[in-house]
């Protein structure tokens, strides 16, 4: 497995940067200025299941489709530049993944570039849950629209962060009003001060509270409101909210 295009460095000779190299999560391709690939470690091998046969002395565009050649150019003309998510078949399915790129320029002992180095981060796995997380957050803002209560969320600072379609129709404003503490406005004046403070202490010490309040409604008319917040943990046991 030839590394060419990079020189000794510190008394470390090719096969012990390739054995570190291999030791590495990420990928690690070397192209030289022929956009020949030179070598590439063995997070590279798992990532696409190609062998060191398959891909030495070839163009990228033939053996790694996804890479970016015009990238690859910028990275020999001695620039660092980045691709973020591309996708890519993964090996022995049809599964697709998706990957973090980070072309960079690799210098000779004079400073000349010698050749291209690109580091591949496989970010299937948080893609994936991300795309899980907006589909519970889209199946959560459906159930909370389409439920006959008045409902809210509020952040870790207290600061509502969400208000479901009954509670806008209800009181006539727009999420962008009732954001923060913009609900608040809405609260009768003599119900205000127990109100917040009841709100306030619940944040404060993390408990569940219940309060009655009249609120006005879209028409003017101030209606008697029960409601009732329980504290939100993220997985790891973090108050959210």
């Amino acid at each position: 497995m030839p590394l060419s295009a990079l020189a000794t460095l510190g008394g470390l000779t090719g096969p012990l940067l390739a054995e570190l190299a291999d030791e590495g999560a990420d990928g690690l391709l070397v192209f030289d200025h022929n956009l020949r690939c030179l070598f590439g470690n063995l997070a590279v091998r798992k990532l696409t299941g190609l062998g060191p046969d398959e891909w030495v002395s070839r163009p990228v565009d033939q053996v790694f489709p996804f890479l970016d050649g015009a990238k690859v150019r910028q990275a020999l003309e001695g620039q660092r530049v980045a691709s973020h998510g591309g996708s890519f078949s993964k090996p022995g399915s049809a599964e697709e993944g998706f990957l973090d790129v980070q072309y960079f320029p690799l210098h000779g002992a004079t400073g000349e570039v010698v050749g291209a180095g690109a580091a591949l981060r496989d970010i299937t796995s948080a893609r994936r849950a991300e795309q899980k997380l907006r589909e519970t957050e889209s199946r959560f803002r459906n159930m909370a629209n389409a439920s006959p209560v008045l409902l809210w969320m509020a952040g870790p600072d207290g600061l509502c962060t969400f208000f479901n379609q009954t509670w806008l129709t209800f009181t006539g404003r727009t999420i962008e009003e009732e954001w923060g503490v913009g609900w608040a406005e809405n609260v009768h004046f003599e119900d205000f001060e127990s109100c917040m403070n009841t709100y306030v202490r619940a944040f404060n010490t993390r408990s569940v509270f219940e309060m009655e309040y009249r609120l006005c409604r879209a028409d003017g008319e101030y209606r008697w409101i029960l409601d009732r917040g329980t504290p939100r943990y993220t997985p790891e046991g973090a108050f959210a909210g």
